[in-house]
């Protein structure tokens, strides 16, 4: 038990004192052991369970538009193919004024082919954008219920760009 520390001016000369004997305050009973009840056991792990199912969804969606292999690095190293926001920024140093190892083609019109991806990609990322709201609107309010019923607080959504002015 932890006890405030003693003085060295209260110790008594020549014998040992009682360490019972100098603690003057209030007596602390230790604490009663946490017993989870098999009911609130399987409750959190259910709850674990259905936050594990949502990251999941959220990483299935964020894995169309940045390869996996990307996230915490850059493009480097060429480890498995690009994804959506890759492909829209290489898309763009080829018609644009360049990136990287691309000279860049702004002096020039989109190529037929150029165009093709971008209505390719454009596709992709509407795809992507349903999929995500489909998201908001269904999985995170059947979220935020458990959390809900299981006493903790609700997540909520950041307001997008546009709906902040």
């Amino acid at each position: 038990m932890l006890r405030p520390p003693k003085k060295k001016e209260d110790k008594k000369e020549g014998g040992a004192s009682g360490d019972e004997d100098e603690y003057e305050g209030p007596k602390l009973e230790p604490a009663l052991p946490q017993v989870l009840s098999d009911q609130e056991t399987k409750r959190k792990a259910d709850l674990l369970n259905a936050a594990e199912e949502l990251d999941t969804k959220l990483e299935s969606i964020e894995h169309k538009l940045v390869s996996q292999a990307l996230l915490n690095s850059d493009d480097k190293y060429f480890v498995e193919p690009y994804q959506l926001y890759l492909n829209l920024i290489w898309l763009n140093a080829e018609v644009g004024t360049g990136g990287g190892d691309v000279a860049g083609g702004a002096d020039f019109a989109p190529t037929d082919t150029q165009l093709e991806l971008l209505k390719t990609f454009e596709a992709q990322v509407a795809a992507v954008d349903t999929e995500f709201h489909s998201f908001v609107q269904n999985d995170l309010p059947s979220f935020n219920r458990t959390l809900v019923d299981n006493r903790a607080l609700p997540l909520i959504l950041a307001p997008s760009s546009g709906e902040m002015n």
